[in-house]
């Protein structure tokens, strides 16, 4: 289930790198990268050239996580580590690339940077984190990024503690993206992140130095990062179970606190046959924290009220969604201001226990009829999962923007048989289009 879980990771994140190309932030930071000049190591997703590993691995990275529609990854317990696929699958890939290496190692990489990435979140304690309005996400994916690297470059133990404690002097994990109104420096932060793994990685095999403990002590980042409030130890629960299998794909392209009152939404809707115009108003209840994050953000992807005002139209939520011109929809906008989020103390305690997005969606229709729907996990939790039919349309959804359909289908393929690839430029070749 490891192996299998892993190719179904990589290929929903190649297919939001291919699909991200073609959004206004993809399409700049590959320009970006363009202009950086000619070393061809690595490929440039959905471009026709190979730059550095390193500006290939800012580029890609950006790419995936440029509209929310990449995986979020809370480990067995519910620590919640975020968008890991983003950052170690390109880190993986560029790599091998460089370095000629098999699919296997591929493969046994990103379930390092996966690994290494849960124990980093379980230590530092998400919610002290979060408070301090800080995104963990950038803190243990640079970690888990530095370490993918390194065992990429076949680090010993002393230059891989280096390479970590590198990572972590370049860490930004600030929640400045929360003002924009485009999703463009959260996906470059994502990028920049995994970048610095990888310079680390790099800067170590070197024999580049830095300080021997980056956890410990008044200068360590426990306490720097929570003010001291954690101190459980990285190692505990490490080698139980394999955390990536907690990863969650995405349905919808949108902070995942949305999707569970957007599934409930489009059920009651289908199931009593609704249409939007029927809509009189929504109630809809979330955990308490999950309104901080997509209550009214000024950033589409992550605002709730507009989501559900737009789904009930469209029936979906996608990159298409979030356009300029689909926001000034005045029957979109006349929708959303009939919409209420209400923080709800019962869902708090469902979301510690459940660990997960719990939503109660309450829709009253123009004729005075009530419907509800509770939706405990959104689609695309490994509890309620989606199918492996589901995620290979997703991908040509996505791929198809950017590559031929026949394209595509070949680099599914490739995917499939990953571990008996020798080289694996057979797969990262795909994802180039011609000059």
């Amino acid at each position: 289930p490891v192996v299998r879980k892993v190719k179904e990771i990589i290929l929903d994140s190649l297919g939001c790198q291919l699909g991200g190309a073609q959004l206004e932030n993809g399409r700049m930071i590959i320009e970006y990268v363009r202009n950086l000049g000619d070393r061809s190591e690595s490929s440039v997703v959905g471009s026709s050239f190979m730059r550095s590993v390193a500006d290939a691995v800012l580029a890609n990275a950006t790419l995936a996580h440029a509209d929310e529609l990449d995986e979020s990854f809370q480990t067995a317990d519910g620590t919640h580590v975020g968008h890991i696929a983003a950052i170690v699958v390109p880190v993986s890939l560029a790599m091998a690339e460089k370095e000629k290496l098999s699919g296997r190692q591929v493969i046994q990489t990103v379930v390092l940077g996966y690994e290494l990435s849960a124990m980093m979140a379980r230590a530092l304690g998400p919610i002290s984190v979060s408070r301090r309005r800080l995104w963990g996400t950038y803190i243990s994916g640079a970690f888990g990024a530095a370490a993918a690297a390194g065992n990429m470059l076949g680090l010993e133990v002393p230059q891989l503690r280096v390479a970590l404690g590198l990572a972590a002097g370049q860490i930004h994990p600030f929640h400045t993206f929360f003002g924009e109104k485009e999703h463009m420096l959260k996906s470059l932060q994502i990028g920049t992140t995994t970048r610095s793994g990888v310079t680390a990685a790099y800067l170590a095999k070197l024999g580049y130095g830095g300080p021997e403990s980056i956890m410990d002590g008044p200068n360590g980042i426990f306490s720097i990062l929570t003010g001291g409030t954690n101190s459980q130890s990285p190692l505990i629960g490490a080698g139980s179970q394999f955390e990536l299998l907690y990863t969650c794909f995405k349905k919808y392209a949108a902070g995942h606190p949305i999707h569970s009152p957007v599934e409930g939404l489009l059920r009651i809707m289908a199931r009593e046959a609704l249409s939007a115009a029927d809509i009189e108003k929504l109630q809809v209840k979330i955990p308490t924290h999950a309104l901080s994050v997509v209550g009214d953000s000024p950033t589409p992807s992550l605002n709730l009220p507009y989501n559900l005002a737009v789904a009930a139209f469209d029936r979906r939520v996608g990159w298409e969604q979030h356009t300029a011109e689909r926001q000034a929809d005045p029957q979109v906008r006349a929708l959303q201001a009939r919409i209420e989020i209400i923080p709800s103390a019962e869902l708090d305690e469902l979301e510690k226990q459940e660990s997960t997005h719990p939503a109660v969606v309450e829709l009253t229709t123009r004729t005075g009829q009530r419907f509800s729907e509770r939706v405990l996990h959104p689609p695309g939790d490994p509890r309620n999962p989606m199918s492996q039919a589901e995620l290979v349309e997703k991908f040509y959804h996505l791929a198809t923007k950017t590559i031929a359909h026949a394209q595509a289908k070949e680099l599914i393929e490739r995917i499939q048989v990953l571990e008996e690839i020798q080289d694996v430029t057979e797969l990262t070749k795909l994802l180039r289009i011609p000059a």
